[in-house]
């Protein structure tokens, strides 16, 4: 794995668990399959205030570009394809909870095997999610992200050497010091001069 790809991996973790923080902080634990699943005591503290509102839909664009990259590769017509294809996810997901649409989600998901727990999940998904205009804003704004962070990364600009310097990774490599920074680096040693 790249230095690049580590960072980029490093980028997505942190920011999807942020947007995970928000369904265990921000949310009542029975409006979540996250809360139900460990079980946990439901409480809200508000601690991600109005972004919480939107972070989870910018976290699970942004992190799972950076991760299908880091999979399949950097090149610039992967990066597209994959953006465009989480991108489209996304928003058929956040219109799949569009009252008019989602009644008729849950049916059809709902006349298939009854044992799937997925489909179920999925089809309560539709029905008890929330339409957001503002999650399609904030969709696009995490795809075009995660579009200029990984350009920035796989090219080691600013961005990469700040967070670097800030702790922000999680694997934070040093550099592998070229011969020219050696001293009497021409094949002899410091007693040979």
């Amino acid at each position: 794995m790249t230095i690049a790809t580590r960072v980029q991996v490093s980028i997505g973790i942190t920011v999807l668990l942020l947007g995970t923080l928000v369904y265990v902080l921000d949310r009542p634990a029975e409006q979540t399959l996250l809360a139900n699943a460990l079980n946990l005591p439901s409480f809200t503290l508000s601690a991600f205030g109005v972004i919480g509102d939107v972070l989870p839909a910018f976290a699970h664009v942004f992190a799972f570009i950076l991760f299908t990259v880091a999979v399949l590769g950097n090149s610039r017509s992967v990066l597209i394809v994959t953006c465009v294809g989480w991108f489209l996810v996304d928003v058929a997901f956040e219109l799949g909870q569009h009252p008019s649409i989602a009644s008729w989600l849950s049916a059809h998901l709902s006349s298939g095997p009854e044992n799937l727990m997925l489909v179920n999940h999925t089809a309560d998904y539709f029905v008890y999610g929330t339409f957001d205009p503002w999650d399609l804003v904030t969709i696009s704004v995490g795809a075009l992200t995660a579009y200029l962070v990984i350009e920035k990364t796989k090219r080691r600009e600013p961005c990469y050497e700040a967070c670097t310097r800030a702790g922000l990774f999680l694997y934070a490599p040093t550099p592998t010091p070229h011969r020219s920074w050696l001293p009497y680096y021409d094949g002899k040693s410091r007693s040979d001069h």
